[in-house]
């Protein structure tokens, strides 16, 4: 009998496939002075080399391991800028096939901060309205899997982000378990939902915190990074109106394998633009008997 014919992906008839490929309506943004207007081209449909991308599916979220953020993002993929009583779109020059994600304008409006998906890692970029370049401030290092990568700081001060804090390989399962899996129970009646990719082992802990560690740095406009504090398993991130202060949360254990990431235990600190904690604003325990 001859070889089988090699599969390959097939499309679908028309008008289906008319349909699939419609052009998508644009989003826009507006800066906070009312000034300029972004319009983001989105992507009828992702490719198939980006769904075959690998996963990691640990308390509730799925990363991609080899970016260091979501897993299979959705993202937009051109951007113009014009003046918001303006007529014509400038296209924003970007590497080819550009993943957009995680805008946010600067504090005068002048700067737009984004992030740029690229094979092995995101990267920080900012958008100069009064010029119209886009230029790159980082490699590909942010940590983007958990939460905003970057907030802005007033003036031309650039932003605070968090990075990878890699520490070697990640860390591989032990064919041999070293020891059962033990939860415990109060006695009490907690009524939960039934959440998927939830941490299973010391394993999954493990790749957690791999994956979650960030380090924070002050990343200037010049693409200066001045790293800020000590790694730990940064939650999110927010800056003080006069630009002194950040308000770090971050992840704590024990960590749970009933609830995902969202309603894990938490501490929210105050540190000072050198990253070291100055008041510990709140302690929110682990969330696993709300129903």
């Amino acid at each position: 009998m001859p070889a089988a014919a090699q599969a390959t992906w097939q499309n679908p008839p028309e008008p289906i496939l008319s349909m699939l490929e419609a052009e998508q309506l644009p989003t826009v943004l507006i800066s906070p002075d009312n000034q300029w207007l972004v319009t983001l081209e989105q992507p009828a449909l992702p490719p198939i080399a980006q769904l075959a991308e690998p996963v990691v599916a640990i308390a509730g979220i799925e990363i991609n391991p080899n970016t260091w953020g979501p897993a299979r993002e959705a993202a937009y993929q051109g951007m113009t800028l014009r003046p918001l009583m303006g007529e014509t779109d400038a296209p924003i020059v970007l590497p080819a096939n550009p993943r957009i994600r995680n805008l946010r304008w600067s504090r005068d409006s002048r700067y737009l901060a984004f992030t740029l998906t690229q094979t092995k890692g995101v990267e920080l970029w900012v958008l100069d309205t009064r010029t119209g370049k886009a230029q790159a401030l980082t490699a590909p290092i942010l940590n983007v899997t958990s939460g905003a990568p970057c907030q802005w700081l007033p003036g031309d001060e650039g932003l605070i982000c968090k990075l990878r804090a890699e520490a070697g390989p990640p860390p591989e399962a032990d064919p041999v378990p070293t020891g059962p899996v033990i939860e415990e129970n109060s006695g009490r009646a907690a009524p939960a939902r039934t959440y998927t990719n939830l941490l299973a082992n010391a394993h999954d802990e493990a790749l957690f915190e791999y994956y979650i560690s960030s380090q924070l740095a002050q990343v200037s406009l010049d693409g200066q990074i001045t790293p800020l504090g000590d790694t730990t398993l940064v939650r999110s991130i927010a800056v003080s109106p006069d630009g002194q202060y950040l308000l770090q949360g971050a992840f704590q254990r024990p960590f749970s394998y009933q609830v995902p990431l969202s309603r894990f235990a938490t501490q929210y600190a105050v540190l000072n633009r050198n990253g070291e904690a100055v008041h510990i604003a709140a302690e929110q325990s682990l969330a696993e008997e709300i129903p």
